[in-house]
């Protein structure tokens, strides 16, 4: 039978003979499949046991809805890593389903698919470990070792400043960097707190980058807002919402960016997201005593459309966003069709 399994290597995808994978380790004495099949198996249950352990740990250190938020998260990933280990060729995803849960029997005829899936369960859990570990950050980190400071943003209520601080990426790396941004008392410096991440669907931090972001607190500083350059022609945009004293939390699970677009396609069918070959979402002001934030919202799409700060509320008590009769003459004119 022909054993194949799909890795996923810097945004490539690998099949993988077994007979490659047997050959690229091949040491001597050789284990037997049974003995390999073993190890592996051990392996991977070890590292299942520690993902969860630290997956408790940090769920207990959350406020309630960022628990919701990272059990979504959690078992969105789960779903994502069985059915991932499924391949058409080797095993379906309930029999890898059954294969977490029990295990085969042994010998088995199997045990050489068995192998390989257990072999990539392990390695993604191993990451999703890695990523579990990063989600929240310890108090004593402040200052945050090994990172400088890039700026400082006073609040207009003069009670707090936000600190970001940044770490470069290595020399001739193609990594983002590190950053923190942390929120202090002016009054009491011992008060302060990190500002959570924004998370990808697959749990990756989106708030690391290590470029200068701008912020604008809102007047009664309840709020923040995080403009961020991800790269050339992208700009994401990031919502915090007071909690107490110098604790901010995300009041939605996505980012207001990817909000917005969602808006901007629902109104504007004749583009979407998918559609967008540059998009950026940028801060206009603060409205209604803060309790609104209006956003420009440009991008190409297809080369064929242009949109030139398309122009939107949000609403901060409601969480949804509007179109006030006064920008209707201006976004009449802010989507373009440059081409058939």
């Amino acid at each position: 039978m022909k054993i194949r399994i799909i890795f996923i290597a810097f945004g490539s995808v690998v099949a993988l003979g077994a007979g490659q994978i047997v050959k690229a380790q091949d040491q001597s004495p050789q284990p037997t499949l049974e003995e390999a099949f073993k190890q592996t198996e051990a392996g991977f249950r070890k590292a299942d046991v520690e993902m969860n352990e630290i997956y408790q740990g940090v769920l207990a250190k959350l406020p309630p809805n960022e628990q919701s938020k990272l059990k979504e998260e959690q078992r969105e990933w789960v779903k994502q890593r069985n059915h991932s280990a499924a391949t058409e060729e080797s095993t379906q995803e309930s029999y890898v389903k059954d294969l977490i849960a029990h295990g085969p029997p042994s010998p088995d005829e199997r045990a050489g698919d068995d192998l390989l899936v257990f072999r990539y369960l392990q390695r993604l859990t191993n990451d999703r470990i890695d990523v579990l570990k990063k989600y929240i950050r310890a108090e004593s980190d402040y200052p945050p070792t090994g990172y400088e400071k890039i700026q400082e943003v006073e609040s207009p209520t003069k009670d707090f400043v936000l600190q970001e601080f940044g770490k470069p990426p290595p020399p001739d790396s193609n990594a983002a960097g590190e950053k923190q941004v942390w929120i202090v008392s002016k009054t009491d410096p011992s008060d302060h707190h990190a500002l959570p991440f924004y998370r990808s669907d697959t749990g990756e931090n989106r708030n690391k980058s290590y470029a200068k972001a701008s912020y604008k607190i809102s007047p009664d500083g309840k709020w923040i807002f995080r403009e961020q350059n991800d790269e050339f022609g992208v700009e994401s945009a990031y919502l915090y919402q007071h909690r107490a004293r110098t604790e901010f939390e995300k009041p939605t699970a996505k980012s207001l960016d990817d909000l917005a677009w969602e808006f901007f396609a629902r109104t504007i069918k004749k583009v979407g997201r998918d559609d967008l070959d540059q998009y950026v979402v940028q801060f206009d002001s603060w409205r209604a005593n803060s309790k609104k934030v209006r956003l420009l919202i440009s991008g190409v799409a297809r080369r064929a459309w242009i949109i030139n700060d398309w122009t939107c509320d949000y609403s901060l008590e409601t969480g949804k966003f509007e179109l006030p009769a006064e920008l209707q003459k201006h976004n009449s004119k802010a989507v373009v069709r440059v081409s058939s």
